[in-house]
């Protein structure tokens, strides 16, 4: 209790065990520290960074709780942050973890997993299968994160097989974090199932807003995509229509429903219209399942305009939210 780690290199050969372990730590403090270990991309389930245990349950008071981490920098491990115990409000703020099988994997094979506990600002890159794992446990926060080639084990960003962030448990949330894959998948060119950054019980928001281009188009053309996630989903897009040409604009939610089961994808789009009220329906969005990889199974969400509006050259600019059961 009450103990500040600060400013070291803990460099191990570690392609099994547990680089620091912590058994009911409270209130303590671990900041600019590094931790290297040597996995060698061959998993091992006791291999661990940092490895949170107790020695009782939340309602005894023995259980790690109220720790800072402050960028700390963890690489070459099957976890590089693990917990089978009930944790309470840890602070992740900043550092990275590299060069890993999973990033966090918390609350794994334990009925009472992690609560209130916040990931913030932390990059990940070179993580084989998930950047964080959540298993049970409600009430964490992820924020701000960035990830680079997750989910991927090892193959590029071309190569999705896994969610970048998975929620197996609900009440739990992520806010603002930066995925390679929303550039490199979302685009209508790409021939790759654009795998889903977040999956799970959950709720996401995108960082950034994005682009694309719109001219006059009377057959419907692809404008962008968005994953499609195992379980119901349903997204919420708020775009901004803006002509250069005509004096037109137009502000507006597409709201959007996907149940794979069913094969249903359904939406409404709700807008306000600046311009000449004849012109005020002449872009029609719709959204379809598709088949980027070509082989007979819907995995991406594609979405289209119609525009009837001669001369039209357009921006669309939108952000996008998802929840998912």
């Amino acid at each position: 209790k009450f103990v500040i780690l600060e400013g070291f290199t803990f460099d191990t050969d570690l392609t099994g065990g547990t680089a620091i372990l912590l058994d009911s730590v409270r209130d303590s403090t671990f900041k600019d520290i590094s931790i290297k270990g040597l996995w060698g991309n061959s998993a091992d389930a006791q291999n661990r960074g940092i490895d949170f245990n107790n020695f009782g349950n939340f309602n005894t008071g023995a259980v790690c709780v109220r720790n800072k981490f402050q960028n700390v920098r963890i690489s070459g491990f099957t976890y590089g942050v693990y917990s089978d115990a009930e944790i309470d409000s840890n602070r992740f703020q900043g550092g990275s973890i590299t060069d890993c099988h999973t990033g966090f994997g918390l609350g794994i094979d334990t009925a009472d997993g992690p609560h209130n506990n916040i990931i913030d600002d932390v990059y990940f890159e070179d993580i084989k299968r998930y950047a964080i794992h959540i298993t049970t446990g409600y009430g964490n926060t992820v924020t701000n994160c960035v990830m680079s080639n997750v989910g991927n084990d090892g193959g590029g960003v071309n190569s999705p097989l896994y969610p970048q962030i998975y929620f197996e448990g609900g009440g739990n949330g992520a806010f603002g974090n930066k995925s390679d894959r929303e550039t490199v998948l979302g685009v209508t060119s790409s021939v790759v199932p654009f795998v889903g950054i977040l999956s799970g019980a959950a709720s996401n928001t995108s960082l950034n807003n994005y682009q694309a281009s719109i001219v006059q188009s009377l057959t419907p053309t692809e404008i962008f995509r968005l994953p499609v996630d195992t379980n119901s989903s349903g997204y919420k897009i708020n775009y901004l229509y803006k002509s250069t040409t005509l004096s037109i604009s137009r502000r507006g939610t597409i709201t959007v429903i996907v149940d794979p089961t069913l094969g249903e994808v359904n939406w409404t789009d709700e807008y306000d219209f600046a311009g000449a009220l004849s012109k005020d329906d002449s872009l029609y969005f719709t959204a379809e399942f598709i088949d980027a990889n070509s082989d007979s199974t819907d995995d991406t969400i594609g979405f289209y305009y119609t525009n009837s509006e001669n001369d039209v050259e357009a921006t669309l600019t939108y952000t996008y939210s998802t929840i998912s059961s």
